[in-house]
C-alpha cells in the first residue's frame, strides 16, 4: 500500500545549510528514504541505497532536470550534464576520451611544472590564504591550458565558472544575481569556434569529435561548457575541502606526506567524505513508488524570470522563434505559450533576452542565447508570427479531420505541407509532434466543450 512521504520544511540552499548541510541531510536521513520539500516541490532522495537505484534507472529518474530551476535546466540541454542514454552516452564518451591519461600525457609535464613552481613560491611566503593563492590559482591555469581558452574567456573563467554553478539552485536571490554572468558563459560556448581554441588542447579535440560524427552536430560548445561550467568550481571547492580536512586531521596529513602514493585515494576519500556538490535533480517520468512512498511524475513546462531593476529576462524554452536546428517550435500548451510572448513583447519589452538555446531565424542562423533590445523585439516579433502561422494551419488540418498516411509526418502532413516544413519529425522529443499534438488536445477541449454547451 502506497502513501504520502514525510514532508519536511528546509530549505536546501538556505546559507547556514549550504555551509554546513550534514545535520540538515542526517535529519532528513531520520525522516525517511524520500521526503516532500514544499518549499521546493521537490521528493528528496536521503538514502545511498535509495539514490544509487535511482541513478541506474535513467528511464525513470531522467537527467533532463539537474537545476532546480526551469530556466537553468532549458540552459543546459544538449550537455552531458542534462541528458539520458543514449545522447548522454555519446557525449560522455567523448569527455573521457579527452581526459583519459593517454590523452594527458602530453600535459603532464606541463601540469607537473606548474604544480612545483606554484607550491614552491607558496613555501617562500611563509602563510598564504589556502583557497585565493592554491585551490582557486592552480585549476584555473591547468584547465585554461587543458581547454585552450585564450583571450576573454581566460579571464573570466573564475566568475563564470562560479555562476554557473549558482544559478542551479531554486530561483532566489543568489540564483537570479548569478544569471547575468552565467549568460554571459551561455552566449560564449553558442558561438565558440575550433579556431577560438589552442591547437592541440583539450577544446580543439572536442571539435574534432564533432567533425567526423563521434557526437551529435553542434554539441561541441555544450561540452566545453561542461569543462567550464562545471569542472572549474568543483575543483576548486574539492582542493579547499582537502586541505580543510588536512588542518583538522593533521595525522592523516602525515601518513599522505610519509607516502605519497595516497595520493590518489586520499582525494578520493575527500570528495566521498566532504563532497563539492550537495544536491542533484533528477525528472521523474512516472508515477514511481519508493518504500511504499509514491512520486508523482513531472510535468513539463517553461518559465520566464525578469530580473528586476535591469529588465533582463531569462526565457528558457518560453521564445523559440523557428526552433533550434529542427527548425520547429515545441510546446505543449499553445494558448500558454502565445499569451507568454505577448506578455513580454507588449508589457515586459526586455532590454535583454536570454535563450535556453540558440533558435534560429527564417533562413536557419541562429540567434544568439543573449539577445539585445532589438533582437529581442525581433525574436518576440518571429516568434508570435510563426505560432499565428502554426494554429492557422494546425485548425484547418483538424477541422478537414486527421487521416493516416505513410508520411513521416502523419496525422499532421497536411500541417507540414501548409508550412512547408521538410524537417525530422523523428527527432527525439519531436518539436513537431509536441506542438502538433498540444492543439490537437485544446481543438478536442473546444469540440468537447461546444457539444456540452
Amino acid at each position: 500500500m502506497t502513501s504520502s512521504p514525510p514532508t519536511a520544511d528546509v530549505d536546501l540552499f538556505a546559507d547556514d545549510v549550504l555551509v554546513d548541510p550534514y545535520p540538515t541531510f542526517a535529519q532528513l536521513r531520520e525522516l525517511g528514504p524520500v521526503v516532500y520539500l514544499p518549499r521546493h516541490d521537490v521528493y528528496a532522495l536521503t538514502r545511498y541505497d535509495v539514490i544509487r537505484g535511482a541513478l541506474a534507472d535513467t528511464a525513470t529518474f531522467s537527467s533532463r532536470a539537474i537545476a532546480f530551476n526551469p530556466a537553468a535546466n532549458d540552459a543546459l540541454r544538449g550537455t552531458s550534464l542534462a541528458s539520458d542514454p543514449p545522447v548522454h552516452t555519446e557525449l560522455r564518451a567523448t569527455l573521457t576520451e579527452n581526459l583519459s591519461p593517454r590523452a594527458l600525457r602530453g600535459l603532464k609535464t606541463t601540469i607537473e611544472t606548474k604544480a612545483d613552481t606554484l607550491v614552491a613560491d607558496l613555501v617562500t611566503t611563509g602563510s598564504f590564504e589556502a583557497i585565493d593563492a592554491l585551490a582557486r590559482a592552480f585549476p584555473l591555469e591547468v584547465v585554461a591550458d587543458l581547454i585552450g581558452f585564450t583571450g576573454e574567456v581566460r579571464a573570466n573563467m573564475l566568475r563564470w565558472g562560479q555562476a554557473a554553478m549558482e544559478v542551479l539552485g531554486p530561483m532566489n536571490q543568489r540564483t537570479a544575481e548569478n544569471f547575468p554572468i552565467a549568460g554571459e558563459l551561455y552566449a560564449w560556448c553558442s558561438q565558440v569556434q575550433a579556431e577560438d581554441l589552442t591547437p592541440g588542447s583539450v577544446g580543439r579535440g572536442i571539435f574534432d569529435a564533432e567533425a567526423r560524427g563521434a557526437v551529435p552536430a553542434g554539441s561541441a560548445g555544450h561540452i566545453i561548457h561542461q569543462y567550464l561550467g562545471a569542472g572549474v568550481d568543483t575543483t576548486i571547492a574539492s582542493i579547499g575541502n582537502l586541505i580543510a580536512l588536512f588542518a583538522a586531521f593533521p595525522d592523516q596529513f602525515d601518513l599522505v606526506r610519509a607516502d605519497p602514493t595516497l595520493v590518489p585515494s586520499a582525494f578520493a576519500e575527500v570528495l566521498r567524505y566532504w563532497a563539492p556538490l550537495h544536491a542533484w535533480g533528477r525528472a521523474v517520468t512516472r508515477d514511481v513508488e519508493i518504500d511504499g512512498h509514491l512520486i508523482p511524475g513531472h510535468t513539463p513546462g517553461s518559465v520566464a524570470y525578469l530580473v528586476e531593476g535591469q529588465n533582463s529576462v531569462f526565457v528558457g524554452d518560453a521564445v523559440q522563434v523557428h526552433g533550434a536546428a529542427n527548425g520547429f517550435p515545441g510546446y505543449t500548451d499553445p494558448d500558454a505559450y502565445r499569451d507568454s510572448l505577448a506578455y513580454l513583447r507588449e508589457t515586459i519589452r526586455p532590454q535583454k533576452l536570454y535563450l535556453g538555446h540558440p533558435y534560429r531565424r527564417a533562413d536557419g542562423t541562429p540567434y544568439g542565447v543573449e539577445l539585445d533590445r532589438d533582437q529581442a523585439t525581433e525574436a518576440l516579433r518571429e516568434s508570435v508570427d510563426i505560432e499565428g502561422g502554426v494554429r492557422g494551419a494546425a485548425h484547418r488540418c483538424l477541422c478537414h479531420g486527421l487521416l493516416d498516411t505513410d508520411s513521416a509526418y502523419s496525422p499532421f502532413a497536411p500541417v507540414a505541407d501548409d508550412l512547408g516544413y521538410t524537417g525530422d519529425p523523428t527527432l527525439e522529443p519531436s518539436p513537431f509532434f509536441t506542438t502538433l499534438h498540444g492543439y490537437r488536445t485544446q481543438f478536442s477541449h473546444q469540440h468537447r466543450h461546444e457539444e456540452e454547451s
